[in-house]
């Protein structure tokens, strides 16, 4: 079993915690080798040593990001990142390895020192802009603008000898004299998409509630800030800091400090929650491989054998006399989850060791509420199960059908597991709105288009192009949002296969939530001809459009049922 730990509420893996060590254990030692140079002169190259050491550290915070974002588009751009992240340590150590007595050269490296930054606060600003958004989900294209005012502002570093309007060719010039114009120009437009980037990311965490999850990011752009200012106004104590954190390795360390929080804090999609989801959660869950081997460990009976948990596939077994062990078959391998006794059975030996006498009328009527509490509890349980298991009757006998007659044929046996993967997580996210909405009258929107995407990522595993367009995120009635993801799953059953494209939309037309669902490649046929009466007694309108090319289905409310 792969070993995961919980650090401020997040789950991390022990070879990430290992590659964390091992990163500031390099940069301790490039910290040392600096004071080192500084005090005792040293008569090796420690420039070299500390470009091989910050340039694993780099490796290794990349393929770190590699395994732990889900976007390809941001996974690339992290690379890009991470490549001019070494160029940038490259150039600082050919100024003082090979070209550090070339005057011009070194004037040249001084202008790169600024290049470097600046791009790297504007892949680090589109990067933000992510934030909050799922892997599906695409930034407006106008926002690569921004990359005109950036390449200006390279263009006239670079040539600053010409017109001197960056750094002053004044020899003599000192402190805040020696900056010109186009100097303050690149420190404000830095400035301003680092504003930008505080507020994007804030916007996020205030409309989710989440505050916290900002608090780290936030901090390392406050104090790269502190960096900079008090390297601009050449601060006397502040040399001795410069010693250990050299301007260009301190900023390659909260480049990817601050990137390492936003994915650290799943403000950036990646595959990390559903092991904090289970550790929350009041149920003792575990899960098991089709091997046998441990996923997921509860938080009781850790080292709990395996084969009682298969044995426990056809009867629950007694634990011990507290702890009920149950096992259900999942897509897989096998869940299992024990069932705490311990209040029945107080109830029971309280009852057992009070003789008739000794009870009085009290004491018989706490232990019947206590039961009857029990008793109530048992019954909702049944009753949801029964409601879901009813609901989801024409999904279940489909998966049994599916796994009862696996084909031989390799190509139509992936098309099956395929095929039974995009009804698993139906079931799944059903359940999860229903349980999510049992003591609720709405459900929030931004839940029900989780569903949504969850269902189309898995449906484009069969090779269904997909697109979700989706502008709503308040709260609205959970029965109606129930049916809107029923319908879905009950059109696309319909249609399938044969289906080639498939587009949702979701919006607010004259105050009424509409959803809309475009079809291409399949039969033309009417769905609502099979459709449920029901979802027309209770005030959903479905129309449908059917062409040659296109089935469209409108789904909407009626404006007496707002």
């Amino acid at each position: 079993m792969v070993s995961r730990y919980f650090i401020g509420g997040v789950v991390v893996y022990r070879k990430e915690i290992i590659s964390y060590i091992i990163c500031i254990f390099l940069v301790f030692l490039a910290c040392l080798l600096h004071a080192l140079d500084y005090f005792i002169n040293l008569n090796f190259p420690v420039h070299a040593i500390i470009f091989a050491l910050y340039s694993f550290v780099i490796v290794l915070w990349m393929n770190n990001m590699k395994n732990r974002v889900l976007r390809s588009a941001i996974v690339a751009r992290f690379k890009l990142i991470g490549f001019l992240l070494i160029s940038y340590l490259l150039v600082r150590t050919l100024k003082y390895l090979i070209l550090i007595e070339n005057e011009d050269a070194v004037r040249f490296i001084r202008y790169l020192y600024l290049v470097f930054p600046l791009v790297l606060t504007q892949l680090i600003f589109l990067t933000s802009l992510h934030v909050g958004k799922s892997e599906r989900e695409n930034i407006n294209k106008y926002w690569s603008l921004l990359w005109i005012p950036t390449l200006i502002a390279s263009l006239l570093i670079i040539t600053n000898n010409l017109h001197g309007l960056l750094f002053s060719l004044d020899p003599n010039a000192k402190s805040l004299q020696m900056y010109g114009p186009v100097f303050y120009f690149v420190v404000f437009y830095i400035g301003l998409l680092t504003i930008i980037n505080i507020a994007f990311t804030m916007i996020y965490s205030y409309k989710n509630r989440y505050l916290s999850s900002v608090k780290l990011p936030i901090s390392i752009i406050i104090i790269w800030g502190i960096y900079t200012f008090l390297y601009m106004t050449g601060w006397d104590k502040f040399e001795y800091f410069k010693i250990f954190f050299k301007s260009a390795e301190f900023n390659i360390l909260m480049v990817m400090l601050f990137i390492e929080s936003l994915v650290f804090k799943r403000l950036l999609p990646s595959n990390r929650g559903y092991e904090l989801f289970l550790s929350l959660s009041s149920l003792n869950i575990g899960i098991m491989d089709s091997n046998g081997q441990m996923i997921y460990r509860p938080k009781i009976y850790e080292n709990i054998d395996s084969s009682l948990v298969c044995r426990a596939l056809y009867n629950p077994i007694l634990i011990d006399e507290n702890t009920l062990l149950e096992s259900a078959k999942i897509n897989g391998g096998i869940s299992f989850y024990f069932v705490d006794l311990t209040d029945f059975n107080q109830l029971k030996r309280k009852l057992m060791n009070m003789s008739e006498d000794m009870l009085n009328e009290n004491e018989l009527l706490k232990a019947k509420n206590s039961l009857k509490k029990n008793m109530i509890k048992v019954e909702e349980q049944n009753q949801i199960r029964e409601h879901i298991h009813t609901k989801l009757q024409p999904q279940f006998d489909i998966l049994n059908d599916i796994f009862m007659n696996l084909p031989e044929d390799e190509d139509l046996f992936e098309t099956k597991l395929k095929h039974a993967c995009f009804l698993d997580v139906y079931i799944k996210r059903y359940s999860n709105l229903f349980l999510l909405t049992k003591n609720k009258s709405t459900l929030n929107l931004s839940e029900l288009k989780l569903a949504f995407c969850e269902s189309l990522d898995y449906l484009s595993l069969t090779g269904v192009k997909t697109k979700i367009d989706w502008e709503e995120y308040t709260s609205y009635d959970k029965d109606f949002c129930i049916s809107l993801y029923e319908i879905f799953q009950n059109a696309l059953e319909f249609y399938m296969p044969g289906i080639s494209s498939i587009s949702i939309s979701f919006f607010m037309k004259n105050k009424k939530p509409q959803l809309i669902i475009k079809i291409t490649g399949a039969k033309e046929k009417s769905f609502l001809y099979d459709l449920d009466d029901n979802y027309q007694q209770n005030g959903i309108l479905i129309s449908e459009d059917i062409t040659k090319d296109e089935i469209k289905l409108v789904i909407s409310l009626e404006r007496s049922k707002l």
